[in-house]
């Protein structure tokens, strides 16, 4: 599967900041780190965009909470991987290798994606 996202201000940057979060967590430390430990793993840029489990009110979330965006990495839940990427301009292409575990969810890397300055605007294939 390809997933295109888009960078207003350079891809080059997105994928960056992007491929800074996910080699932290396609690659943990073992065992799986506490809440806390991932707070202190992940860049501060990251962390600031996540919200508070305790303010998640509704469906309608606007924002992830960093719980549960980590708990989609973990090895068990990961539904993907990036197999190669391709930065144009201000357009990122992501390849994308299912794990085998379920259907390909995406919301977690459209966070983070969003985080990182984007926006996802395909998935094909």
């Amino acid at each position: 599967m390809t997933v295109v996202a888009l960078f207003p201000g350079g891809a080059a940057e997105g994928w960056g900041r992007v491929r800074e979060v996910l080699d932290l967590v396609l690659a943990p430390p073992q065992p799986w780190p506490s809440l806390e430990e991932w707070a202190r793993i992940l860049p501060a840029w990251f962390v600031s965009r996540c919200t508070d489990d305790v303010r998640v009110q509704n469906c309608v979330i606007d924002k992830w909470s960093l719980r549960a965006w980590v708990w989609w990495f973990q090895p068990e839940q990961r539904r993907w991987t990036v197999a190669e990427a391709r930065v144009d301009g201000g357009r990122l292409e992501l390849d994308l290798e299912p794990t085998g575990q379920g259907s390909l969810l995406l919301g977690a890397l459209e966070w983070l994606v969003k985080c990182a300055g984007g926006r996802l605007v395909s998935a094909a294939g």
